[in-house]
């Protein structure tokens, strides 16, 4: 759930609209180790067009002031990371060069994002994992109910049993 909050949740409340114009992308694949399938991240440079933010920042990584316009990396993941899924879908979607698309920006105007996914999926599995652990804690709860009330009248005949 952590990953989630980090990957997807900040990003996605904290990240501010702009226009997006694609100057290139392509997908960069990494080596694979013993038995892996091979990473890959979509990449996709454009440039950013912000009217949410049109003052002036930080200075990029030639030195140059952010202001309402600049150049950034756009990813397939709110991180970065390289994963093992295939990015030509992602590419076709929001990589066509000269093309402008809406985009997220972070507030320091480092990072860029092409689209705001809740991943849906993650969210069901954790979802149902933690409703799973909470129904297991429920029935082990009552288990331990049952086994106190049990030892206790146990007792109490064995008291009984004595004092007869």
């Amino acid at each position: 759930m952590i990953y989630w909050v980090e990957d997807y949740g900040r990003p996605l409340t904290t990240y501010k609209l702009a226009e997006c114009l694609v100057l290139e992308s392509k997908q960069a694949v990494a080596g694979t180790g013993y038995g892996q399938a091979p990473a890959s991240r979509a990449e996709i440079s454009v440039f950013v067009f912000s009217s949410t933010t049109p003052e002036c920042c930080c200075p990029d990584r030639d030195g140059n002031e952010r202001c309402g316009q600049w150049t950034a990396m756009a990813y397939d993941t709110t991180t970065g990371a390289l994963t093992t899924s295939d990015k030509s879908q992602y590419l076709v979607s929001y990589g066509h060069p000269g093309t402008f698309y809406p985009c997220w920006h972070s507030s320091d105007k480092e990072s860029v994002i092409m689209s705001k996914d809740w991943n849906g999926e993650f969210l069901i599995i954790t979802g149902a994992g933690l409703l799973l652990g909470m129904m297991a804690g429920l029935v082990s709860s009552s288990k331990v109910a049952e086994y106190v009330v049990g030892q206790t009248v146990s007792y109490r005949q064995m008291r009984d049993a004595e004092h007869r």
